[in-house]
């Protein structure tokens, strides 16, 4: 088949909603052409519209080459990216370059947060994003994350109500404070926020297993089946060994 007819047979899929999914890493080129002439704001532009991860990466790299102190470029491409070290250069770079950049800081502070050595440098971004932008909700939920890691509870639920506040559809806010109300044995609050959370985003596993937990602790164990069968469909395998256990 020739390479043409290959490209119309993959759009085809696309426009069908039938493209299969690929890992991160895998070769996804279909769509850019590194000979074309562009600006670097040409190249931005298109690696804002790109399908891909790949095109986007190849494209914030052209934009780099012609304007090396294009400090968003540099966001895009970190956030294009699948390597952790490779995303926080970017992110550095980007704010080196200009740090009234918030949402930098923001997605610097979640990959350095995932790293136990490193959280306090995730601490100073997230308050790092807000000093810059006191109304960012992500940024409440990541730097309550962080006090979530020093055990202070306490700091955490008031950074989360802050994000709700702001943003009623934070579903990571949600999910963080019915932890913490689980943790703290007050159930009912507990329960309210995954119910959110499922409310908010209908299609992640991980919310209904946490519902489930509640269900079982407050002894509704055919709600807690429920949810355990509808985190396995929605992509959380490991409901199923608690799911077994309720046989």
């Amino acid at each position: 088949m020739k390479r043409r007819q290959i490209f119309l047979l993959i759009g085809l899929l696309v426009i069908l909603g039938l493209e299969i999914f690929r890992p991160h890493h895998a070769s996804r080129r279909k769509e850019i052409d590194l000979s074309e002439k562009h600006t670097a704001a040409e190249w931005y532009a298109k690696g804002l519209i790109a399908r891909s991860e790949e095109d986007r990466l190849l494209c914030f790299t052209k934009a780099i080459e012609l304007k090396p102190n294009f400090a968003l470029a540099y966001y895009e491409r970190g956030i294009a990216g699948h390597i952790p070290k490779k995303m926080i250069a970017d992110f550095d770079t980007c704010l080196a370059l200009d740090s009234s950049i918030a949402k930098a800081y923001f997605q610097r502070g979640k990959l350095l947060g995932e790293d136990y050595s490193t959280r306090d440098r995730a601490f100073r971004d997230f308050n790092a994003a807000l000093r810059i932008d006191s109304t960012y909700a992500s940024a409440y939920w990541g730097r309550a994350w962080m006090y979530c890691e020093m055990k202070d509870t306490a700091k955490a639920l008031i950074d989360l109500n802050k994000a709700i506040q702001l943003n009623p559809n934070e579903s990571f806010a949600f999910n963080l404070r019915g932890m913490i109300h689980k943790r703290r044995g007050d159930l009912n609050n507990a329960l309210a926020d995954f119910s959110h959370c499922i409310e908010i985003d209908p299609n992640t596993g991980y919310h209904y297993t946490n519902r489930a937990y509640v269900y079982l602790q407050l002894g509704d164990t055919l709600a807690a089946r429920r949810d355990l069968k509808e985190a396995i469909r929605r992509g959380n395998p490991d409901a199923r060994g608690w799911l077994e256990k309720l046989k």
